[in-house]
């Protein structure tokens, strides 16, 4: 009986401590240090998941901004892979680019202008395979894509070089 007590008592102060904490305290069960300054992303201890206010910011923020959505997705691509889904990205990370993002250290996108888009339109309107050519180049992560093939989306820079190659395939 006694040992069964014990157990029983150590069971309800786990959980009395684990409800009395608030909830922004813990993030997979482990610890979170408050971190003025970094809006939910608060400094998460080391192997930490990430938690949902902390995903609600990071794309809030990117959606707002094509410019820094072309960025987010590149580094995450870069550092995890294809396949990466936002959940089981560690909190670090988010952490680091949400710091990059607020110190102004992310590196600047000029997203491609009218003449651009133009020029894209008019290279892919009516020619399914200089499209499919297209998207092949932009979308696709590992040519540098991430996932969109909107040029109105997509750095100036990347737009041009894809034309480009889209341009050579043709020219051959």
């Amino acid at each position: 009986l006694l040992p069964m007590l014990n157990l029983t008592m150590l069971g309800l102060l786990a959980n009395f401590w684990m409800q009395t904490c608030a909830p922004q305290l813990f993030v997979s069960q482990r610890c979170v240090l408050p971190s003025p300054g970094l809006r939910s992303a608060a400094h998460v201890a080391r192997g930490a998941q990430v938690t949902p206010d902390m995903l609600k910011d990071v794309f809030a923020m990117i959606d707002a901004d094509p410019a820094l959505q072309w960025v987010f997705k590149r580094r995450k691509f870069e550092a995890f892979g294809k396949r990466a889904m936002p959940k089981d990205i560690p909190a670090e990370w988010y952490e680091t680019f949400l710091r990059d993002v607020e110190s102004g250290s992310i590196e600047q996108i000029e997203l491609a202008g009218p003449d651009l888009i133009e020029k894209v339109k008019k290279t892919i309107k009516g020619n399914p395979a200089k499209a499919e050519k297209w998207n092949s180049l932009t979308l696709l992560p590992e040519n540098g894509g991430t996932g969109t093939s909107d040029p109105k989306r997509l750095p100036r820079e990347f737009v041009e070089k894809a034309l480009a190659e889209l341009q050579e395939a043709w020219n051959k």
